[in-house]
């Protein structure tokens, strides 16, 4: 985590900077990468191999034509009714009757 800090202040005091490399540049590059993976070097992060490398998968042919269901996060927004209901009709009925006329 220290190593990220120290990154961000160069970055952000422009000590240290992003910058393009030429072709020749780039090759150069390369080549060292490929001479150090060559003497066993691990370049980047070394990642866990997968327990079942190089067996057969029991559900390989039933997953390839297996149709993919849609669920409600990929259906698009619909809604139930486009009518809407006014209360102002309900409450000038109640009204009439509710007058306190008696």
């Amino acid at each position: 985590m220290d190593d990220i800090r120290l990154l961000q202040s160069l970055l952000r005091d422009g000590e240290c900077q992003w910058m393009f490399l030429t072709s020749n540049e780039r090759k150069e590059h390369e080549q060292k990468l490929v001479d150090a993976r060559s003497r066993g070097m691990t370049i980047g992060r070394k990642r866990k191999e997968r327990s079942d490398k190089g067996k057969e998968w029991k559900g390989q042919e039933k997953q390839a034509s297996r149709k993919k269901k849609k669920t409600t996060s990929q259906l698009p927004l619909t809604y139930k009714s486009a009518e809407f209901v006014h209360d102002d009709d309900q409450d000038s009925e109640r009204g009439s009757d509710d007058s306190g006329d008696d």
